[in-house]
């Protein structure tokens, strides 16, 4: 497994520490998310997999993500890394979600990935790193765990250059 796959693990411990810690600090809110019934901000670590329809292919696929919600709609930032043999190195986006029942959340988000190409130059092959724009389309429903974490089981459909990849998988998160 490369290195960098461990990147968003380090992410997700580093932004999901604070997090709790900041909410164990907020006193006058009530149980439940305040007065809203929801919490403003959300922490989210995401384990699963990615799998390219195109070439049969399936990596693991790990991501952080904040999202700030609005009433029945959030903005939030993402970084994802997979994990396979096509080199689907990053994903860095912008999901703008809805809620429109309970739990579950649809959203889609306009997303670059960073893939890596072998070149073949005289003989020596290198690899560099180019741009993709893709668009992601997802779903999740969220389910109470203790106080302001939560779980969720997350299914996303990425689109670019024509080719399609399912993401899955589990997604915990913090509300604060």
């Amino acid at each position: 497994m490369r290195t960098s796959v461990w990147l968003p693990i380090l992410c997700a411990v580093a932004l999901l520490g604070p997090l709790g810690a900041l909410h164990a600090q907020e006193h006058s809110a009530v149980e439940g998310g305040g007065e809203r019934g929801y919490h403003t901000n959300h922490g989210v670590a995401f384990l699963g997999a990615s799998t390219h329809l195109d070439e049969d292919d399936t990596g693991l696929t790990l991501g952080v993500e904040y999202a700030r919600r609005w009433g029945l709609w959030a903005v939030g930032v993402l970084v994802e890394m997979s994990s396979s043999s096509l080199e689907r190195d990053a994903i860095f986006g912008v999901p703008v979600f809805l809620y429109p029942w309970r739990g579950l959340s649809l959203f889609v988000a306009p997303a670059v990935q960073v893939v890596s190409v072998d070149v073949e130059t005289d003989g020596e092959t290198e690899v560099e790193r180019e741009l993709e724009l893709l668009l992601r389309f997802g779903t999740g429903y969220w389910f109470s765990l203790s106080g302001p974490v939560g779980i969720a089981p997350t299914f996303m459909a990425d689109h670019v250059n024509g080719h399609w990849t399912l993401v899955y998988g589990v997604s915990i998160g913090i509300g604060f």
